[in-house]
């Protein structure tokens, strides 16, 4: 997709959004991305790394796909000790 036509269609899915909670979340996350492209955790990931990633975040918009907090540490409580 061209340039043009993803910032087009950026813009019109941000006028779409009415959950203010998910657009500040979105716009921190944006105002990250773009004051810090190439640094940190992200930089060290391989794109399939970072395509999976992206996947899990955008599963996770689906409250079916969520675990309880109570549910992963008792799942992971080994690696959780001290």
């Amino acid at each position: 997709m061209e340039l043009t036509k993803v910032r087009n269609r950026f813009h019109q899915m941000i006028d779409e959004v009415e959950n203010q909670d998910m657009l500040l979340m979105f716009f921190e996350l944006f105002k990250w991305r773009v004051s810090e492209p190439d640094s940190g955790l992200w930089k060290s990931l391989t794109p399939k790394e970072k395509a999976a990633l992206v996947k899990a975040y955008k599963e996770s918009e689906t409250e079916a796909n969520l675990v309880s907090e109570v549910v992963v540490k008792r799942k992971y409580s080994k690696w959780l000790k001290p």
